[in-house]
C-alpha cells in the first residue's frame, strides 16, 4: 500500500480482501462472493480484485470496505495492474481491458492475452509470465514495444516484481527460489532459496519506499518480508 506500512491481501480459501499492517495487525476486510485471482492497489484507499468464477473485476473502497464498481467480462481475467489512471485487467481471450476511474471500459489491447501473471514497473513496462513457460514477455505501455526474455533455471514462474532500479525478481514455485535479473539481457541469479525460508512461493511484490521484498510463501499460508541489503 502507498503508506508503506500496510499490505493488501486477497485470500482464495476464504474469499476475501484484507489489509494488514506489516507487524501482523488486521485493519479490515471485505468478504468476496467467489475466489479472487489478482489484486491491484489503485491508490491509498482503493483496491481492484478479479473474481474468475464470476468473470468480473471489483473495485473496493478500503476505508468503508464497500464495493464501489463492478465490471463484467466475457471470460476469466488473470492479472491486474493500475497505470495512468486506468485499471488494466488481462482477460484470457480478450486481452488487456483498460478501465477508467469511473468504471468505464475505455480501451482494449488484444496483443496481450492468455493465463498470465502481470507486473507493472515504475517506467510503464508490463511484465507477463505464463505457468510452465520460462520466457517472460515485456510490453512497454508508453510506446507499444514488445520484448522477450528468458530466465534460465525457472520452470514454473509464480510471481514477478521489480525494485526501484528496475531489477526484475521472479518467484519460482517448484524450485523454492527467487531469481533476479538486473536487465532483460543479463543472466538471472538466485537471491533467496530454501535456506532463507523460501518454500513454494506464490506471489511477490516490492516495497520501493522501504526496499523490502514481500513474498507470499508456504503455498500462500504465510507472508515473508525481506529487507534488501546493499554492498558497501
Amino acid at each position: 500500500m502507498p503508506n508503506k506500512y500496510d499490505i493488501a491481501i486477497a485470500e482464495t480459501s476464504n474469499p476475501r480482501c484484507m489489509i494488514y499492517t506489516k507487524d501482523g495487525f488486521k485493519k479490515g476486510q471485505l468478504q468476496l462472493s467467489s475466489a479472487p485471482d489478482s489484486i491491484a492497489v489503485i491508490e491509498s484507499h482503493r483496491i481492484g480484485v478479479t473474481l474468475n468464477n464470476e468473470r468480473k473485476v471489483c473495485v473496493i473502497n478500503a476505508d468503508t470496505w464497500q464495493v464501489i464498481n463492478i465490471l463484467h467480462f466475457k471470460d476469466d481475467c488473470h492479472g491486474l495492474v493500475y497505470f495512468e489512471n486506468n485499471l488494466i485487467a488481462n482477460c484470457e481471450n480478450e486481452g488487456l481491458m483498460y478501465i477508467d476511474d469511473s468504471g468505464k471500459l475505455v480501451k482494449n489491447n488484444s496483443d496481450v492475452k492468455g493465463e498470465l501473471y502481470l507486473h507493472l514497473d515504475n517506467r510503464g513496462k508490463l511484465y507477463a509470465a505464463k505457468i510452465n513457460v520460462k520466457r517472460i514477455h515485456v510490453y512497454d505501455l508508453t510506446n507499444n514495444k514488445h520484448y522477450k526474455c528468458h530466465v534460465k533455471g525457472i520452470s514454473d514462474p509464480s510471481g514477478l516484481t521489480t525494485d526501484r532500479d528496475n531489477n526484475l525478481y521472479v518467484a519460482c514455485y517448484e524450485n523454492d527460489t527467487i531469481f533476479v535479473k538486473h536487465s532483460l539481457h543479463a543472466s538471472a541469479r538466485s537471491v533467496l532459496v530454501r535456506t532463507d525460508g523460501i518454500d513454494s512461493p506464490w506471489r511477490i511484490d516490492y516495497d520501493e519506499q522501504n526496499d523490502e521484498l514481500i513474498v507470499v510463501n508456504n503455498n500462500a499460508r504465510s507472508i515473508f518480508i525481506f529487507k534488501k541489503r546493499y554492498d558497501n
